[in-house]
């Protein structure tokens, strides 16, 4: 008798056990669907500011990964980017962890206009010019969020390094923005 209680214990407790994992599966379906549309939404939001700043000129790119002659490196997104704002515009490439043996360009910048395809791809284009390099810019934002990459080819030494990473408006690194000004 005692082993028919404890059997018809054991099986009720599996049954609510597995009520409770399908409830729970349910759950973290739901869930997934609300993360899934909160990122959606927040990659929505970060597209438009990232547009916005490249129409007003005002971005930066912070770059974590490098690619030149066919080789790519994951890099220190600390010293890595390009940086414009009130017709200045700064690139620094450091392809070493350490942040030495870089590129180093500070300019006045010319812009060309912002294009959008069908797809809402932004391509830009602009023309740094420092006092001893000139190089040109290809701004490539992709849709649905502020991932972008930037190919810069020097005027001088005809080298072409590919920056990846995320595109910001300017105004949110207050300290690229007072170097830029200050840089004149």
């Amino acid at each position: 008798m005692k082993t028919r209680i404890i059997l018809l214990a054991l099986l009720i407790m599996s049954m609510l056990q597995t009520t409770a994992m399908a409830e729970t599966k349910e759950e973290k379906k739901q869930r997934k669907e609300r993360e899934k549309i909160e990122k959606a939404r927040e990659d929505s939001i970060d597209y438009a500011k990232a547009v916005q700043a490249l129409k007003e000129n005002e971005f930066t790119l912070i770059a974590d990964r490098l690619e030149c002659r066919g080789y790519v490196s994951h890099v220190n997104d600390n010293v890595n980017f390009m940086s414009t704002g009130d017709g200045r515009g700064m690139v620094q490439i450091a392809p070493f962890m350490s942040g030495f043996d870089g590129i180093n360009l500070r300019g006045s910048v010319r812009f060309s206009e912002v294009e959008i395809n069908k797809k809402g791809d932004v391509m830009a284009t602009a023309d740094i010019f420092g006092t001893y390099i000139n190089a040109r810019a290809i701004i490539n934002l992709s849709h649905g969020g502020n991932t972008a990459h930037v190919t810069i080819t020097s005027n001088l030494y005809r080298w072409r390094i590919s920056m990846y990473g995320k595109l910001f408006p300017t105004r949110v690194f207050p300290e690229l923005m007072s170097e830029l000004k200050n840089d004149r």
